[in-house]
């Protein structure tokens, strides 16, 4: 499968791009509980282990919701399940609507929270967080539906491009020398870094070089326990497995009063999941002067992989 990688500049435009990428379902929808596990670690597991009768797991951008199929048969006591898609799982699991488990057929931010339930824990691998264009109004909703005590475990992707020979050779390293002169002193959470002689940027763009971790750490009403720069593995269109740099991110509810600042969508690159860019109107702090430049190095690094075929996802046959 080849992916277009079209750059969407206009915020309206960039809106529709993101909205259209969800409606085609493009993203891999077949995750089983043991890639979540995998994926989201440790602090995932128990708490997934702990969920007892009455309390929900919720996962958003669930695909073939396969994950909480696997999780029912393996705690047949356990916690309730809810998941969320744009698109209809399989017939067959029209069996799972029962009392431990409801699929709904909506985006995230048209979940009813009344009709959800005390959300005790909520995952998001690579789902709403990173497709859709209302990333703030994804968190508020998911944030309104924890319990305090409740966490959202969340997984983002990173990208890594390869360099090509001849002269894109020598524009990567000319990219590695300025991300080196204008990186210096920012936080671990930097959303462009080096790693092994290659520059990864973060998929999530805030103008002005703000992270998703500061961003997150801003909010009311949840607390940032965990955040971590991680290696997944991935599929590729010829069913190879490839490592790939992603961002795990593990926010608690707490007892204070919920409070999501805005984020504006200013652009966007399609991609899976694609490059989103945005304003934080009202940042606590003042812009780094150097993330302009930053940003600038990672658009041109990733028109290397334009046109090529698209990296991670397949569609799979429905049974």
């Amino acid at each position: 499968m080849h992916f277009p990688c079209t750059k969407h500049d206009d915020p309206s435009d960039a809106r529709d791009a993101c909205d259209d990428l969800i409606r085609r379902g493009w993203y891999r929808d077949y995750r089983g509980l043991e890639d979540y596990r995998v994926r989201l670690g440790d602090e995932f597991w128990r708490r997934l282990e702990r969920l007892g009768p009455g309390q929900v797991w919720l996962d958003g951008g669930s695909g073939e919701a396969e994950a909480q199929r696997d999780y029912l048969k393996a705690y047949p006591k356990g916690g309730r399940v809810v998941a969320c898609d744009c698109r209809p799982p399989r017939a067959s699991d029209v069996a799972l609507q029962a009392a431990r488990f409801r699929f709904y057929l909506c985006r995230v931010t048209e979940l009813d929270p009344c009709q959800v339930g005390p959300v005790m824990l909520i995952t998001d691998v690579y789902g709403a967080l990173s497709y859709d264009a209302d990333l703030a109004g994804v968190l508020e909703r998911y944030l309104t539906m924890l319990r305090p005590g409740g966490a959202l475990c969340a997984l983002f992707s990173w990208d890594r491009p390869k360099p090509a020979d001849g002269d894109q050779e020598a524009l990567f390293q000319q990219q590695l020398r300025t991300l080196q002169n204008h990186g210096g002193g920012r936080p671990a959470d930097w959303p462009v870094a080096e790693h092994s002689g290659r520059i990864e940027r973060s998929r999530l763009w805030i103008a002005g070089g703000y992270s998703l971790t500061e961003y997150l750490r801003a909010l009311g009403g949840a607390t940032v326990v965990r955040h971590e720069r991680t290696w997944t593995k991935t599929e590729n269109a010829a069913g190879g497995i490839l490592p790939a740099p992603a961002e795990i991110i593990v926010l608690e509810r707490n007892s204070a009063p919920l409070a999501v600042p805005p984020l504006a969508l200013q652009g966007m690159r399609e991609d899976l999941p694609p490059f989103r860019d945005y304003l934080w109107p009202n940042a606590p702090q003042a812009a780094d002067p150097r993330s302009e430049a930053m940003h600038a190095e990672a658009e041109q690094l990733h028109v290397w992989s334009e046109g090529l075929p698209s990296h991670g996802y397949r569609r799979r046959k429905r049974r």
